[in-house]
């Protein structure tokens, strides 16, 4: 019996260590970066690059529109931020708004925000299929 588990239980156990390290270690997958509204300010009024997802529950196709946004940017180098508008104050809600200075007719949940050297340089406002988002990063040479 011994003998039957080294044959056979060792080899299944280093594999299934192998299996654990490339799934959850080396092919990670997409993640968002959660971020507040404090932090998207002090984000947006600095030189720093990313990508805001902005949602909320109850958001258009949200989860449909977050698939998309995976497949979109899993091998990109910029960092894709999500800020959920859930639970948040309607000074806070304003908080954001101002800092952007969206036009009314722009703020759309769910939104993709493109921030570069303090300034909004690109806006997806509302549920958007995938090559809306593809030509949003080829127009603007996301890597």
């Amino acid at each position: 019996m011994r003998r039957m588990f080294k044959l056979i239980g060792i080899p299944f156990i280093i594999a299934l260590i192998i299996f654990l390290f490339i799934k959850f270690i080396w092919l990670k997958g997409f993640e968002f970066s959660d971020i507040t509204i404090d932090e998207y300010v002090t984000f947006y009024n600095s030189n720093n690059e990313g990508i805001i997802y902005v949602t909320e529950d109850g958001a258009v196709k949200k989860e449909e529109f977050e698939d998309i946004l995976g497949r979109s940017f899993e091998d990109k180098k910029i960092i894709v931020y999500k800020l959920d508008l859930t639970s948040i104050t309607e000074d806070e809600r304003k908080k954001f708004i101002d800092a952007t200075e969206f036009k009314d007719s722009e703020f759309t949940i769910p939104m993709l925000v493109y921030i570069k050297d303090g300034k909004m340089v690109d806006l997806i406002s509302g549920y958007a299929p995938e090559y809306k988002v593809q030509e949003l990063i080829e127009k603007n040479n996301i890597e």
